[in-house]
């Protein structure tokens, strides 16, 4: 620590009788005993410091693990009420329309019926029917008959499964012009035409991929990542809503 010389205090100009190794200044007894416990003192508070800085630590983090869980516990709380929400609404639809075609079906056959009820009472009051007419009206019977069959039996749906699709998020390029877009002949385009879906796209192939264009392919699998080939019918397509904290 010390070194013994013949120079004077650097504070108080009395003869130096040591130099501090770690600022290599020259004090005489008093400054040096002084000097040594500012020392002490600093060294003590940065012991303090030390000592208290895991609790500090621990404190914060958790804190900031709590935050960070309730934002994403909300996050996804809001996505299932979502999810939820949009199902019920497709099987309102699906209810909805599964009456008015059960409906239709028994409004048909009805009006079927009354309609060879009125040509045999019309052939029966007239007493002007033969062979041709009876094997007419016999197969018209017949098949009100099939259908009313139909109509009673077990009616069954083939409905399709929920798929839980994981989003990834792809970055439009540097001279990427557009995320999405509507053209008056199709539905939407995402990018210039890294996907494009025409109108009634689940009843044509015309909708087609050229991904990628102006999105960014960051998996490497091209347009195979979407479907697999160039043109493509839609299923269903998930459009998924971002935002910037």
């Amino acid at each position: 620590m010390a070194e013994i010389l013949s120079a004077k205090c650097s504070h108080c100009k009395q003869l130096g009788i040591a130099q501090c190794d770690g600022c290599s200044t020259l004090l005489c007894s008093t400054h040096f005993r002084e000097h040594r416990q500012h020392l002490d003192t600093k060294f003590a508070q940065l012991w303090h410091d030390r000592s208290n800085l895991p609790h500090h630590i621990v404190d914060n983090t958790s804190k900031i693990k709590q935050h960070q869980l309730k934002g994403l516990l909300d996050d996804i709380n809001q996505w299932e009420e979502q999810a939820l929400e949009s199902i019920k609404r497709k099987a309102d639809r699906v209810r909805s329309r599964i009456k008015e075609l059960m409906a239709l079906r028994g409004s048909n056959i009805k009006t079927d019926l009354d309609q060879i009820s009125q040509e045999l009472r019309k052939c029966k009051t007239d007493n002007n029917y033969f062979e041709k007419d009876i094997k007419n009206l016999n197969e018209k019977l017949n098949q009100i008959q099939i259908d009313l069959n139909v109509h009673k039996s077990h009616a069954k749906m083939i409905l399709p499964p929920i798929k839980m699709i994981l989003p990834t998020k792809y970055q439009i390029n540097a001279k990427g012009q557009n995320a999405i877009g509507c053209k008056a002949n199709m539905g939407p385009t995402f990018g210039l035409w890294d996907i494009c879906v025409y109108s009634n796209s689940n009843e044509n192939a015309r909708s087609h991929i050229l991904f990628p264009n102006d999105y960014i392919d960051s998996t490497g699998k091209g347009r195979l990542t979407f479907t697999g080939s160039h043109y493509f019918k839609s299923v269903e397509i998930e459009v998924y809503s971002l935002k910037q904290n």
